[in-house]
């Protein structure tokens, strides 16, 4: 699917759930809870990547061409458990693909909220990662080393549903000799669900 498509099928979304997350409800208990998210979206691929990955003779290139889009389409599974109302933690992966090429890219994460409970919840995210990327003539590359940090809000659709909006930069390191730059920059934005399995009453 194209970038621009996934994009506007995330606000669309957003726009349409919104309503149902303004209705005035009692505080959740999420405290002790399951979180399974479920988001698309797009990455935004670093150029020096995006260079390396359409460089090279035809029959030995990752991409289909020498010139890659700058965006490709996302999905990111994540599940976490919420130790309490402020902190969690969770395992994901990212699934993204274009010109040829995929990614794959497992994360474990901290997340931090002010109050999990409340009908909208800010957070942050703080993780490690590794992305593995494979292409054309059974071509794979891996980073040796990646990092994430990122900015996300939850809110309540009803007591075990919340629309869950993140943007994650991610900072991984290359070692392939042609790269212009070893370490790049990949933003990544999502837009999702996310289901509360569980959980115990809590502070507000």
């Amino acid at each position: 699917m194209d970038h621009r498509n996934v994009m506007a099928t995330l606000v669309l979304t957003a726009c349409l759930a919104a309503p149902a997350a303004s209705q005035d409800r009692p505080a959740a208990h999420r405290d002790g809870s399951w979180e399974l998210s479920l988001g698309t979206g797009a990455t935004f691929v670093d150029a020096s990547l995006r260079g390396f990955l359409g460089s090279g003779a035809p029959e030995y290139r990752f991409a289909n061409g020498p010139t890659l889009g700058s965006a490709v389409s996302v999905l990111m599974f994540r599940l976490g458990y919420n130790v309490s109302r402020r902190v969690g933690l969770s395992v994901a992966s990212g699934v993204a693909g274009g010109d040829g090429v995929s990614y794959l890219t497992p994360s474990v994460a901290l997340t931090f909220t002010p109050n999990l409970n409340a009908r909208t919840s800010p957070f942050l995210l703080v993780g490690t990662e590794f992305t593995r990327i494979s292409g054309n003539h059974d071509r794979v590359t891996h980073s040796v080393w990646g990092a994430h940090a990122g900015l996300g809000l939850r809110s309540r659709i009803t007591d075990a549903l919340a629309l869950r909006l993140e943007g994650l930069l991610q900072m991984e390191g290359y070692r392939e000799v042609p790269m212009t730059k070893r370490t790049v920059l990949n933003p990544t934005l999502t837009l999702g669900l996310s289901y509360f399995i569980g959980g115990r009453a809590g502070g507000q």
